[in-house]
């Protein structure tokens, strides 16, 4: 690991962590952007990367960049440093931050070698997962079955309207594709990226995993009785 990650605190300047360099993207380096809905498999799968030695895992945390022209500085999107980055033998960084979706248009044209791996899930099993999260807050969509799906659904149509456009920058993931060949699924990111994704042969992944969730037909029923279905 680079560092032990954490946010930054209130006296910390505006820009985030670590000071800004004036120092641009290098072509080096591939950000992966791993988006879904929310329970989608996103941490599966960032999880999964971080076992790679050169991956580093940069979880939820992201800063607002600038709204100026050009291309952008890493110390401008992430609370690490371009340095740090060479210095650990990093090439990949992840990010799973769950509120990217709006600015990716932005992101996609400023970042070089950005990647944008979307992680789809069966809507049934994946709205029983958020249903049945007591999240600590926010998400107020998982509280009613309708709610939820209509959160889903916004979401996919949202991702897909962004891949009409980003389509030679963006690969869609089924959850199944991370537990039946988790090799494989890491290998289709790599065609997007780094050589590094393209020559592994061996990837952790959790043995417990269930393919559907367990809540699934206590979910679909609850979905049914709100929409007045017999």
């Amino acid at each position: 690991m680079v560092k032990k990650w954490t946010r930054p605190s209130d006296d910390q300047n505006a820009e985030g962590a670590y000071p800004v360099q004036d120092q641009r993207w290098s072509s080096q380096f591939t950000t992966l952007f791993i988006l879904g809905a929310s329970r989608s498999g996103k941490t599966l799968l960032e999880s999964m990367l971080s076992g790679i030695p050169t991956v580093q895992p940069l979880y939820e945390f992201i800063k607002k960049p600038p709204d100026d022209s050009g291309a952008l500085s890493i110390e401008q999107v992430f609370h690490v440093t371009h340095d740090e980055l060479v210095e650990h033998g990093k090439r990949v960084v992840t990010s799973t931050n769950p509120h990217s979706l709006p600015r990716l248009p932005f992101l996609a044209d400023r970042l070089p070698n950005a990647v944008f791996v979307f992680v789809q899930r069966d809507p049934v099993d994946l709205g029983a997962e958020i249903f049945s999260k007591n999240y600590m807050q926010s998400n107020e969509y998982a509280y009613d079955p309708k709610a939820t799906m209509a959160y889903i659904e916004a979401y996919n149509d949202a991702s897909a309207r962004f891949m009409e456009r980003h389509g030679s920058h963006s690969v869609v993931l089924r959850f199944e594709d991370l537990l039946d060949d988790p090799v494989g699924a890491i290998k289709r990111i790599g065609v997007f990226s780094a050589d590094e994704l393209q020559s592994i042969n061996i990837v952790d992944s959790p043995s417990d995993q269930l393919r559907s969730s367990l809540y699934r037909a206590h979910f679909r029923a609850l979905l049914q009785a709100s929409q007045g279905v017999r």
